[in-house]
């Protein structure tokens, strides 16, 4: 939200972003949300997305990424993170939170089947 641009420049150098990234920019963005996760007040973890627009008037919520530092792995945080993004979306009339990840990726496989994701069924590929 605006008004939190120190947590979030807080936690981009905790992740090791740039430190002439501007979070303003980003918190101002409509639709776009970020969830910190702590321990004694360091960030520890971060999940971040957006709202797409959509012509046909869905309101999906893009989880774009989620990072939990190795030290603070398997406690739980991502999980959190993962529950805290999605009642979110449910609260703002989203009808469907999505995110990528692949095969390689067995954390964030595991993460998201046990927060109860189910995968598409789709043979996808991704082009960039």
């Amino acid at each position: 939200m605006p008004g939190d641009e120190g947590a979030l420049a807080d936690a981009l150098r905790r992740f090791g972003e740039d430190e002439s990234v501007d979070p303003s920019q980003f918190l101002s963005m409509p639709g776009a949300v970020f969830f910190l996760a702590e321990e004694d007040g360091v960030p520890v973890g971060r999940a971040y997305g957006h709202t797409p627009a959509q012509p046909d008037g869905e309101t999906t919520m893009l989880l774009y990424a989620i990072d939990v530092v190795p030290d603070a792995r398997r406690r739980g945080h991502g999980r959190r993170l993962v529950d805290a993004f999605v009642e979110h979306a449910r609260a703002a009339g989203h009808t469907e939170v999505w995110v990528l990840t692949d095969e390689d990726n067995p954390a964030g496989m595991a993460l998201y089947a046990a927060a109860g994701a189910r995968r598409d069924g789709t043979n996808q590929v991704l082009f960039t």
